[in-house]
């Protein structure tokens, strides 16, 4: 019922367009099928096939052929699949308004209209019953460096809609990844959040700062509790918060809460413990205006090229053990894992490499025995040194860069322009490396 209503109002929108809008507002089945017709037995007049081989492109699954926009890289979807297709992104962002489903939308789809993803949005019961997000007085959020530098941690008080033995929340954020962490608690004891922090701590390694809008004291203490079991662990007590960072911390802890009621509300289930893991995954793989990109993509790197729309297709078509994949998706599979082991083999013989060089390195550079250098320091004048060495370091750069050739020209594998760069990158360092000890041991000779 509410897809047939969404198909009412979506269909009076499209009429209140400008004629000449109204054609170009979604792709529609038949077109569709024309598109791939074009692509796949070359059908249709000249002025068809010049936009179609423009704009889209043909990917075939199994038995089946899907149609991409070249200039996004993602599946088209027609007109008839726009409430399926935007129903399983917003729910897959745990309902979190229109933004970041449409920045959902953009990464896994193509040629849905953002006005459809409003409606959409403006028909969800569950957002319809939400309550605004408090915004932050403060533009600038905390500053952080680097992955884990600041770890903002928070008990959320849950006791009104208590899980059983579950009361409390613990929920961590890194500032600078955004990526979330959050753990059911029975009380909020030092010790049983710091055994929370210890598991997480194991996993994805420690902070340097650790803070909390509890205060100090709180932190203090769940900081001396880890030492008891971590006895080397090192870190520092954040600063106590202004009310502006306050503002901000209140803001993200809201998300959270407000996207575990969802949950509730959608399963018709109290047990929120069971859903908290769904929800904060839901976060941590949606997309934020700060970083542009997904917590998940921020800490793990980009989602794998494999194609999401694919392997629905699989899944609605039963396929379940390995050996039923079609010959086509096995073949690109075996094509992915020969470029994983070109990669690999590639990097290990580059650290090989470096490895053997450094090793030269003393051979190189000390190649006067002590007492060779002791006995020319009294048979030659310092002008004849500086001379020496200017000739000794130039000389040792040239046999450097020659063996990196040399042993680039032997690789039995291409290199990618990452790997190339990186190589190129290592002869600079260790001619660097070569000049540093060279003139330190004459230097120490010397005097």
């Amino acid at each position: 019922m509410a897809m047939v209503y969404y198909y009412k109002l979506l269909d009076n929108h499209i009429q209140s367009l400008n004629s000449k809008f109204r054609e170009k507002f979604s792709i529609k089945q038949s077109l569709y099928d024309d598109i791939i017709l074009v692509l796949r037995d070359g059908w249709g007049d000249s002025q068809l096939k010049f936009w179609v081989h423009k704009n889209f492109k043909l990917a075939k699954n199994g038995d089946q052929h899907l149609v991409y926009e070249i200039k996004s890289n993602c599946p088209i979807v027609t007109y008839e699949n726009l409430f399926i297709k935007i129903k399983e992104c917003h729910e897959k962002v745990g309902h979190q308004g229109r933004d970041k489903t449409w920045l959902q939308v953009k990464a896994k789809y193509s040629r849905i209209p953002i006005d459809s993803i409003k409606l959409y949005i403006a028909l969800c019961d569950v957002c319809c019953k939400r309550k605004g997000f408090p915004k932050p007085t403060v533009e600038k959020p905390i500053v952080s460096m680097g992955y884990l530098t600041r770890l903002q941690m928070d008990l959320l008080d849950m006791r009104n809609i208590q899980d059983g033995e579950y009361k409390w929340i613990l929920y961590t954020m890194d500032h600078f990844t955004k990526f979330s962490w959050a753990y059911s608690l029975k009380s909020k004891e030092v010790k049983s959040i710091a055994d929370k922090l210890l598991e997480q701590f194991y996993s994805f390694g420690t902070p340097r700062i650790l803070q909390s809008d509890n205060g100090k004291k709180f932190v203090a203490k769940v900081i001396k509790d880890l030492k008891t079991s971590w006895a080397n662990l090192t870190i520092i007590n954040g600063r106590s918060q202004d009310p502006q960072t306050h503002a901000f911390v209140e803001h993200n802890n809201q998300i959270l809460k407000l996207a575990l009621y969802k949950w509730i509300q959608l399963n018709n289930c109290k047990n929120w413990s069971k859903g908290l893991a769904q929800v904060v995954y839901s976060i941590n793989s949606s997309s934020t205006q700060s970083i542009k990109i997904t917590p998940y993509e921020k800490v793990f790197g980009p989602k794998s090229s494999y194609d999401i729309d694919m392997w629905q297709v699989l899944s609605a078509q039963d396929v379940i053990n390995e050996e039923d994949l079609p010959q086509d998706v096995i073949d690109k599979l075996k094509e992915y894992e020969n470029q994983t082991d070109v990669v690999e083999t590639t990097t290990s013989l580059n650290i090989n490499n470096s490895l053997t060089s450094l090793d030269l390195i003393p051979q190189i550079s000390l190649g006067l025995t002590p007492s060779t250098v002791l006995s020319s320091k009294f048979q030659m004048s310092p002008q004849m040194k500086n001379k020496q060495r200017s000739e000794l370091l130039a000389n040792e750069q040239i046999e450097s860069i020659d063996t990196e050739k040399e042993f680039n020209s032997s690789k039995p594998y291409s290199m990618c322009n990452n790997q190339r760069l990186r190589s190129e990158t290592e002869v600079m360092d260790m001619t660097i490396t070569f000049k540093r000890r060279k003139l330190f041991h004459d230097t120490l000779h010397q005097y």
